[in-house]
């Protein structure tokens, strides 16, 4: 709430987030860390409690289907004296020895699968052997599986007339099937949920794969500019890189193509809401930054170094033109950051810079190479790779600066990774390959 009365105020406000939440709490809004990776630990968990319950409920079928089976037992010892606890309470027992006995087994098959399961999440995940704490939830939670799937079985089969199970007339009746294919539905819902919710994490990562970019992002590496001796030289800089005759284009800005790295309130144009306070992405760039990474141009133009006035001229996102909301061409506007006015002059169609699963930011590019600390270089097409970087490292060897480069399309590729582990582990998750069949089979005998 305080973050929300200082942004009110159009103030920026300090923040604190505690270091042991920054791997799964990292996305935020008004201040707040809403979520991040936490939701992949509650995805598994609930995937986790789906497929316990389709144990249980396989448990509770195959146990009342045996009824008639064990209608027997139950009436000799009711007529020797058991009394209807006493065969609950066996009942109960012979439930919680085979969740036990499954405890133990699974301990095996964890063992096993651990190596693949690293793989597949990309994890170095070792089993806890000497933890205390985790021995004690595990058998606390066997033992309440255990009484969770034998409590129906253990009370239905525990209510058996004995007259009638010894003279051979017992009957199940018509009505004794149905809370079997109750469950028989529930899990075959459970099974069809696990399926769709990995259909549609398939789904979203070829969507999101196809999605376009909107710039060339092959060839382009990326610089952080770590030392003093390119501050300030950006032209010979970029005519010492465009004269290795294997560098496109080159260019400067405060962020690189796969980050927005700057995001500001505080800008007013011709009918604003006076009581909202949008935030923007600023990106503040050369002008030769359109060009290497080939970003198209949707209304007007790009940066020009022809015209001084271009100094105080902004081009806008597709996404920043709809949340402005302006009528008409909002090219020749003017919008004012930070008592400062500044021209539109173009828009650009949206590029994806941030997840591609998520709504393109709103984002306003400055024409200021004074706010520029990351070197942006376009590799011509066709051109060796090693033998491009072995030119562009002379360059750099040349200003004192560091050759610590990257390329924007690796690290692109990586923002799909934890997306990739998700449907490979949603689809190999442990026993998850069987439960459909099981479900399959466990309708066919019950139903």
């Amino acid at each position: 709430m305080a973050h929300k009365n200082a942004a009110t105020e159009g103030k920026e406000t300090l923040l604190l987030h505690p270091m042991d939440k920054w791997h799964l709490y990292s996305n935020f809004k008004n201040g707040v860390a809403i979520d991040g990776r936490i939701r992949f630990v509650w995805l598994f968990g609930i995937i986790g409690v789906f497929i316990l319950l389709l144990a249980c409920i396989n448990f509770m079928n195959l146990s009342t289907a045996r009824s008639e089976k064990r209608a027997k037992e139950v009436g000799i010892r009711k007529a020797i004296g058991s009394l209807k606890r006493q065969l609950i309470g066996q009942f109960l027992s012979e439930s919680v020895l085979v969740a036990l006995f499954s405890f133990m087994l699974s301990v095996l098959f964890v063992l096993a699968l651990m190596p693949l399961f690293n793989t597949l999440a990309d994890k170095k995940i070792h089993f806890p052997w000497a933890n205390l704490l985790f021995w004690l939830l595990a058998i606390v939670f066997t033992l309440v599986t255990g009484l969770m799937a034998g409590a129906y079985p253990a009370f239905y089969l525990s209510k058996f007339k004995p007259i009638k199970v010894l003279k051979g007339t017992f009957h199940a009746g018509k009505f004794a099937s149905i809370p079997r294919k109750v469950l028989v539905v529930i899990q075959f819902t459970f099974s069809i949920a696990l399926i769709i919710g990995t259909i549609i994490v398939f789904k979203q990562i070829q969507y999101a794969k196809k999605r376009p970019v909107n710039y060339k992002n092959e060839g382009l590496i990326t610089i952080p500019m770590t030392t003093p001796d390119l501050f300030g030289h950006y032209d010979a800089f970029r005519s010492d890189l465009l004269a290795t005759g294997i560098v496109d284009d080159m260019a400067e800005s405060n962020s690189p193509t796969t980050l927005v790295a700057s995001n500001n309130i505080g800008f007013n144009w011709p009918g604003k809401d006076p009581s909202t306070l949008p935030g923007f992405g600023t990106i503040y760039v050369t002008q030769d930054f359109g060009n290497t990474i080939g970003w198209q141009i949707a209304e007007g133009r790009d940066f020009s170094k022809d015209l001084a006035t271009d100094s105080f001229a902004v081009i806008l996102n597709q996404a920043a033109v709809k949340q402005i909301g302006m009528k008409g061409n909002i090219v020749g506007q003017t919008i004012q950051y930070r008592q400062t006015n500044y021209q539109v002059v173009g828009v650009i169609k949206d590029i994806i810079m941030e997840s591609p699963y998520s709504p393109v930011r709103p984002t306003v590019f400055f024409n200021n190479l004074n706010f520029c600390n990351t070197v942006t270089i376009s590799i011509k097409q066709g051109a060796s790779v090693q033998g491009a970087l072995n030119s562009i490292a002379v360059v750099f060897k040349k200003y004192h600066a560091p050759f610590d480069y990257t390329f924007n399309d690796e690290v692109y590729a990586r923002k799909f990774a934890d997306e990739q582990r998700v449907g490979k582990l949603s689809t190999f998750f442990p026993c998850w390959p069987f439960l459909f069949p099981v479900s399959v089979c466990s309708a066919l005998l019950l139903l």
